[in-house]
């Protein structure tokens, strides 16, 4: 996988593969293939779910999205972009399809929003042909 264009194509199949996945479970709860609502009246447990979730949104969204500014991971996602763009997408994907199941399982519209928040973050750091490339050059003037 030398090619830019085959890494940036493994990474928009990441990107459209995971929104497939949370249309799939949206169409599987919302047909009721899949049970919806069973943790409804579990307060307390949705109570630690939730904030567990919004905890995690409010760190991994702006790791995600903010990753290349920081100087380490810029220098090593110019070394080795895979593992880092991967995982940046990763975090954002995890996030949507967590929250997605949560939403069908608590019917709490909280977690709905916070997948739809990720599944926007997936969108802004989508692996155009200009971002893939800002991302891998070495520039002389970095600045912190």
């Amino acid at each position: 996988m030398t090619n830019n264009n085959d890494k940036r194509r493994v990474l928009k199949m990441i990107v459209w593969g995971n929104i497939l996945l949370a249309l799939v479970l949206v169409i599987l709860f919302e047909t009721h293939v899949l049970p919806s609502g069973n943790l409804a009246g579990e307060k307390n447990t949705e109570f630690v779910v939730l904030t567990v979730a919004e905890l995690m949104a409010l760190a991994l969204i702006p790791f995600a999205v903010g990753m290349v500014r920081i100087k380490f991971f810029r220098t090593k996602m110019q070394q080795n972009y895979m593992p880092w763009a991967v995982l940046r997408l990763g975090l954002l994907a995890f996030l949507m399809l967590a929250n997605t199941v949560c939403y069908y399982l608590f019917a709490n519209v909280a977690f709905g929003y916070l997948a739809i928040i990720a599944a926007l973050c997936l969108l802004v750091v989508f692996p155009t042909r200009e971002r893939c490339a800002n991302e891998m050059e070495k520039k002389n003037d970095e600045q912190q």
